[in-house]
């Protein structure tokens, strides 16, 4: 949960894992997004300001390599003719095309050094709740994130 400044609310932050394979696209990865299939579940469900985490697959240790704040989710159907907002794959630095939704995010945070990693059982979705599953798993992301925010450095971007 974090406090909205401008008002004496509180928004309900939540906390998604997205799988990015073996993290090798989204390290090279030149402007804040991941894509993600249209089918992919709870893909709908991710709100403004929550938290990505961005997990590799067993083969890199199920490691947590970066987490990121979302802002805003862009469907390349929308453009079919031509790209204005999405971003196609060679500009993004990726290997690979098959991509609908781009998951776009600010304050990437690189988090490999911290060595988290996701051991549990969680089923192969793309994109899984932290907070539906927390029982699940052996470390708390929510303070991972506190601590990030307060300690760390983010990651630049060009200008989009």
């Amino acid at each position: 949960m974090s406090y909205n400044s401008g008002t004496d609310d509180y928004i309900i932050q939540k906390h998604w894992i997205v799988r990015v394979g073996d993290g090798k696209n989204f390290k090279n990865s030149k402007f804040p997004f991941w894509g993600v299939k249209a089918t992919a579940p709870n893909v709908l469900n991710i709100k403004s300001c929550d938290v990505l985490w961005f997990l590799c697959n067993k083969k890199n240790d199920n490691k947590i390599i970066g987490m990121a704040t979302f802002t805003k989710l862009l469907d390349k159907r929308n453009e079919p003719l031509i790209q204005i907002e999405t971003i196609n794959c060679t500009d993004q630095g990726w290997d690979g095309d098959n991509w609908v939704l781009e998951l776009h995010y600010t304050n990437l945070y690189n988090t490999e050094k911290q060595n988290i990693k996701i051991d549990e059982k969680l089923g192969q979705s793309p994109i899984i709740s932290y907070n539906n599953n927390k029982s699940k798993i052996y470390e708390d992301l929510e303070t991972h994130y506190n601590m990030f925010k307060f300690y760390g450095t983010c990651v630049s971007f060009p200008q989009t």
